[in-house]
C-alpha cells in the first residue's frame, strides 16, 4: 500500500498536467462546438487526473497485441519477427532514504484530511442555510416566472425560498431542490432580471449541477492538493456557466435581453460580498463573467461538416495520445526488498586432542581393594563443557571480505544496461508457434553478475510456447561489468522480448 501511494503520488506530479494541457487544446480546437462540448471535455479531464496516476497498464505489450492483431490480417508472406525492450528502473544510488517517504506519506494523509474535513464542514452549512431558509412570499409575477421555467425545463419537486445568508440566487439539493434568493430581490429587482435570475437556477436544477458537483469534489479528493486540478475545477465552473446562459437565454426573451439582466445582476452582487463556505450552486460561481457576455452578443459560427468531424477527430486523437503516453511513462515506486539473513557457517564440534602416554613406571604392588557394599543405581552424570566458538575455516587464497554473502543486485536503468550489451543472440520464433498462431511478449527477469554473464534468468510471464526460445537466447547473452565506484557490480533488470506473426 505505501509503493503504491508513492507511485500514485508521484505520477500525478507530472500526470495532471500533462492532461490538463491535452484538454486545454481540445477545449480550444472545439470551442465553435458550443458550451456544452467543452464542458464534457473539463468534465472528464478531472475524471482522467484523478483516476491516471492509479492505473499501472503495459502499453508496450498493448501495442505489440495491437500490432499482432493488425499485422495479421493484412499481411501475408512474411516471416515473424522478433524485438526486445528491457525495462527501466531508477537506479540504486538515487534511492531515497527511508523516512522521506514516510514523511511524504504522512503530509499526504494530512492533506488529505484536511480537504475531506473541509469538504464535510461545506455540506454541513449547506444544510444549515437550508434550515435557515424562509418561504417566499405569495406573489403572482413570481409564481407566473416559476411556473413557465418548471415547464420548460422540466423540473419537479423544486421550491423557492429566501435567505440573509447568500449574496446572490443559489440552489441547493438532490432530490428536494430547493431555489434561494437574498432577501429583498423579490421587492426589488426588475421582472426581467429576476426572470433571467431564476432560468439560470432552473437550468442548473435541470442538469443536476449540485449533485454533479459533489461527486466531482469526492473524485477529486485524492488530488486536491495538485494545482492543476484546481485549474481544471475552475474550467468545469466556467463552462458549466456558459451553458447554464446558454439554456436560461433560450428560455426568457433571448440573449440580447438576458445579457442586460445579468449586467444589471452584476452590479447588484458586487454590493453583497458574503460568500458562505457551501456547497450551493449559483449564478456567479465563476470568475469568467467578461466571457460570458461576450458568448452572449458575439455571433458564433457553428462548425459544420468536414470541419466538425475533423476537428473531433483531433481532439480524440489528442486525448487517446496523451493518456496513452502517461500510461506508458507510468512510474513504478517498488517496495525496498527485504534483505536476506546471512548464512550460517555450519560448525562442527571440537576433537578432544589426544592424551599423550604416560611415562612408563615400574609396577608397584597393590593390594586386593575391600569389597564395597551393594549401592542403588544411579542415573549417570553429565558434565556440562562450554564449547568455544571456532571460526569457520575459509579456503586457501580467498579473503574474508570474499567469503561475505552478496549485497542484493542493484537496479539499472534498462537503457544503460542494453548499451552494455557486448555478445546478443536473437531469439529464434518457434515453428510449433508459429504454426499455432501464438504470438505475445515474454517478460524475463535477469541477475548479470560482476563478470557481465547471465547468471540467474527467470520468465516473468508470456505464452508457453514462446519462453524456452526467449530462455536459450538471453541466456547466451554477454556485458559490459557494470561499475559502481569503479568497482563491478551485480545487477538486475527486466527484458521484453516480443513475438510478432506478421502472417502464416
Amino acid at each position: 500500500m505505501k509503493s503504491f501511494l508513492l507511485s500514485y503520488l508521484l505520477n500525478a506530479l507530472w500526470q495532471a498536467p500533462f492532461v490538463f494541457a491535452a484538454a486545454w487544446l481540445a477545449a480550444l480546437a472545439l470551442r465553435r462546438l458550443g458550451p456544452a462540448v467543452e464542458h464534457r471535455i473539463w468534465c472528464c479531464a478531472l475524471c482522467v487526473e484523478a483516476v491516471l496516476p492509479a492505473c499501472n497498464v503495459d502499453m508496450r505489450a498493448f501495442a505489440a497485441s495491437l500490432a499482432n492483431l493488425f499485422l495479421h490480417h493484412t499481411r501475408d508472406g512474411r516471416g515473424p519477427t522478433v524485438t526486445v525492450t528491457t525495462e527501466f528502473y531508477v537506479p540504486a544510488a538515487t534511492q531515497l532514504p527511508t523516512i522521506i517517504p514516510s514523511l511524504i506519506l504522512i503530509a499526504y494523509a494530512v492533506t488529505l484530511f484536511y480537504f475531506a474535513a473541509r469538504l464535510i464542514w461545506g455540506w454541513h452549512k449547506t444544510i444549515v442555510l437550508r434550515h435557515h431558509a424562509t418561504a417566499a412570499p405569495d406573489n403572482a409575477a413570481i409564481a407566473s416566472i416559476w411556473h413557465r421555467c418548471a415547464q420548460r425545463f422540466a423540473v419537479r419537486n423544486a421550491h423557492l425560498a429566501t435567505s440573509s445568508d447568500i449574496p446572490g440566487p443559489v440552489t441547493i439539493g438532490i432530490s428536494q431542490r430547493l431555489l434561494l434568493l437574498p432577501t429583498g430581490w423579490l421587492e426589488t429587482l426588475r421582472a426581467e432580471d429576476l426572470d433571467a435570475a431564476i432560468a439560470h437556477e432552473f437550468a442548473h436544477m435541470y442538469r443536476r449541477d449540485f449533485a454533479k458537483n459533489l461527486v466531482y469534489e469526492v473524485l477529486s479528493l485524492p488530488i486536491a492538493w495538485h494545482p492543476a486540478l484546481w485549474l481544471t475545477r475552475s474550467r468545469i465552473a466556467e463552462s458549466r456557466e456558459l451553458l447554464c446562459d446558454a439554456l436560461a437565454a433560450e428560455a426568457v426573451a433571448g440573449k440580447q435581453q438576458y445579457a442586460r439582466s445579468l449586467v444589471r445582476l452584476a452590479s447588484e452582487f458586487a454590493h453583497r460580498t458574503q460568500r458562505p463556505a457551501t456547497h450551493a450552486i449559483g449564478i456567479f460561481d465563476a470568475n469568467n463573467f467578461e466571457r460570458r457576455i461576450m458568448n452572449l452578443t458575439q455571433t458564433t459560427l457553428e462548425l459544420r461538416g468536414l470541419k466538425r468531424f475533423a476537428a473531433i477527430a483531433i481532439c480524440l486523437v489528442l486525448c487517446f495520445g496523451a493518456c496513452a503516453s502517461a500510461l506508458a511513462l507510468h512510474i513504478q515506486v517498488d517496495p525496498p526488498a527485504a534483505p536476506a539473513p546471512p548464512p550460517v557457517p555450519a560448525l562442527e564440534a571440537p576433537t578432544a586432542p589426544a592424551a599423550p602416554p604416560a611415562p612408563a613406571a615400574a609396577p608397584t604392588p597393590v593390594a586386593a581393594p575391600a569389597p564395597r557394599p551393594a549401592q542403588s543405581p544411579r542415573a549417570p552424570e553429565v558434565a556440562e563443557v562450554a564449547i568455544p566458538a571456532i571460526p569457520a575455516v575459509l579456503p586457501a587464497g580467498v579473503s574474508a571480505e570474499a567469503a561475505q554473502p552478496p549485497a542484493d543486485p542493484m537496479r539499472v536503468e534498462g537503457g544503460v544496461m542494453a548499451g552494455n550489451i557486448l555478445t546478443k543472440v536473437a531469439p529464434v520464433y518457434p515453428d510449433d508457434a508459429r504454426a499455432a498462431h501464438i504470438s505475445g511478449t515474454v517478460v524475463l527477469h535477469a541477475i548479470i553478475g560482476k563478470d557481465g554473464n547471465v547468471e540467474n534468468l527467470v520468465v516473468v510471464s508470456g505464452p508457453k510456447e514462446l519462453q524456452a526460445s526467449a530462455l536459450d537466447a538471453v541466456k547466451q547473452w554477454t556485458y559490459k561489468p557494470y561499475l559502481l565506484n569503479g568497482n563491478p557490480t551485480e545487477v538486475e533488470t527486466t527484458i521484453h522480448v516480443n513475438y510478432n506473426l506478421n502472417g502464416d
